[in-house]
């Protein structure tokens, strides 16, 4: 392996954890108002009620089949024809929102007809859809950084590419531990990233570092990167940006923003399975493997 990996002796390093650590350890825990605690709790039992249902089995399906979608298809013979493959993946995010927004209106559309209107599922799916897309451009924002330090490092061996880009579910995996406005203020200073549109995201790969542990290599945020966000988390006056559902930019304060949330990504979250799903797959599973798969196609072909 080149020298300029990272070296680490335990896999319980901070660094190597830096969700649970970013968590449990590093931002100062918000003083929670009543009203954010009634926030948090309907959020937290909407994720578990809903996890598994109806609600959410349009958009995985999107995420399942993409790979085999007429938009990827396209893509893929565009990349055997020549084209970039890095600037390949930020099309593919593009896609893979825009057509998990589409399976979203549908959904919505479906939900109002209702008589009354199932509010509790629409709540959630507004929630699980931003959720799903954010997952789904940052898992391929850093399949992009991964490639591109692999080459900055001059080290283009297929396989070594390969295991850095499949081992980004740890990352993604550290990523879902944390509260949405962390989540969000990651994306904000990691390339001025603003959740809740179709763009792709671009990270700098400067904000991130190759690792080796235990045999094997990994992609993790620099050290200056997450004394960066923890900074900016702690500090009183941080603000947090993202677009409504209109496209609309939304800006407020980052600890207000960090009292009401419910912990963890809910696209991450297994939940409660329903009858109809017993011995179904978590979701977070379900989509690594999809996003692996299409990423992997486009950088290398199969």
């Amino acid at each position: 392996m080149p020298h300029a990996y990272i070296m680490l002796s335990e896999l319980r390093d901070p660094h190597f954890c830096f969700g649970t650590w970013l968590q449990q350890e590093a931002i100062h825990p918000p003083t929670i108002t009543e009203t954010g605690k009634q926030q948090k709790r309907l959020a937290q039992a909407s994720t578990q009620a809903l996890m598994h249902s109806e609600v959410c089995a349009s958009l995985n399906e999107v995420m399942a089949t993409f790979d085999s979608s007429s938009p990827f298809r396209r893509l893929l013979a565009e990349v055997r024809v020549g084209r970039d493959r890095a600037a390949a993946l930020d099309t593919m995010a593009e896609a893979l929102s825009e057509q998990v927004g589409g399976a979203y209106l549908v959904q919505s559309s479906r939900f109002k007809r209702l008589s009354p209107p199932s509010t509790s599922a629409i709540g959630f799916l507004n929630l699980y859809t931003a959720a799903l897309i954010n997952a789904a451009k940052t898992y391929i924002a850093l399949a992009r950084v991964a490639s591109e330090l692999m080459v900055e490092q001059g080290d283009k061996l297929e396989v070594a590419c390969r295991e850095l880009v499949l081992n980004n579910r740890h990352s993604a995996r550290q990523l879902s531990y944390l509260p949405q406005p962390v989540f969000n203020l990651f994306l904000n200073l990691n390339g001025n990233n603003i959740p809740g549109g179709t763009r792709a995201y671009r990270f700098p790969s400067g904000n991130f570092v190759i690792t080796l542990s235990k045999g094997s290599i990994y992609l993790l945020p620099s050290a200056r990167f997450l004394e960066d966000l923890v900074a900016a988390a702690n500090a009183p006056d941080t603000l947090l940006h993202s677009q409504d559902r209109i496209g609309q930019l939304v800006t407020e304060r980052f600890r207000d923003a960090y009292n009401a949330v419910a912990e963890g990504c809910p696209a991450f979250k297994r939940g409660q399975a329903s009858c109809k799903t017993q011995g179904r797959r978590g979701v977070a599973e379900g989509l690594l493997d999809s996003l692996d798969g299409a990423i992997l196609k486009l950088l290398f072909g199969s």
